[in-house]
């Protein structure tokens, strides 16, 4: 009996969750989409423009998601075999031009391992995020550790958020000639 209970209860909850997700489309909101950083966004707006919109905005916080907080650790090691970067051009580029301009990251070369980012805490304990990085493209590796590394969301300008300048520091490239 006790398990029926349960059973109903937790059927009536879907029931009310799919009645919100349907009460939420008709009234023009996608809810598995819509954050509520943008519902703060539409009431500042309409509170610029004079406007009050109380029950679109209650509408849209009663509708919306709150999003994700991500956590930022304060260093980074980038982890790959060194003959990695013959077979992969962006991995390449980054190593050798992008991760010298951001600080906390240290590249080391581990033979035999696929390329990955660890980032790690510096308050003892042994936590460790770690994501493989195989097939990656450069700005998504940037983009990724810019998200994720304490010192380049601490310190970055507008410029540097968008991947041009992340520090600045040196850069280098690996040439060949034939003789």
């Amino acid at each position: 009996m006790a398990n029926a209970r349960v059973v109903l209860v937790f059927v009536l909850s879907l029931r009310l969750v799919a009645g919100d997700v349907a009460s939420c489309f008709a009234q023009g909101f996608d809810q598995a989409r819509l954050g509520c950083k943008t519902c703060q966004t539409l009431q500042q707006r309409l509170e610029e423009t004079g406007q009050k919109g109380g029950a679109l905005v209650e509408e849209c916080f009663s509708c919306c998601q709150p999003e994700a907080v991500l956590e930022i650790y304060p260093k980074a090691r980038l982890i790959a075999d060194a003959s990695q970067q013959d077979r992969d051009q962006d991995l390449h580029d980054f190593i050798k031009r992008k991760a010298p301009r951001i600080p906390n990251l240290e590249v080391e070369y581990q033979e035999g391992s696929w390329p990955a980012v660890e980032l790690e805490k510096d308050d003892g304990s042994d936590e460790v995020l770690r994501a493989d990085l195989t097939g990656w493209k450069s700005d998504q590796i940037v983009e990724f550790i810019g998200m994720r590394l304490q010192a380049v969301n601490s310190s970055e300008s507008e410029e540097e958020a968008q991947g041009v300048s992340l520090h600045k520091g040196w850069s280098a490239e690996i040439q060949s000639c034939s003789g």
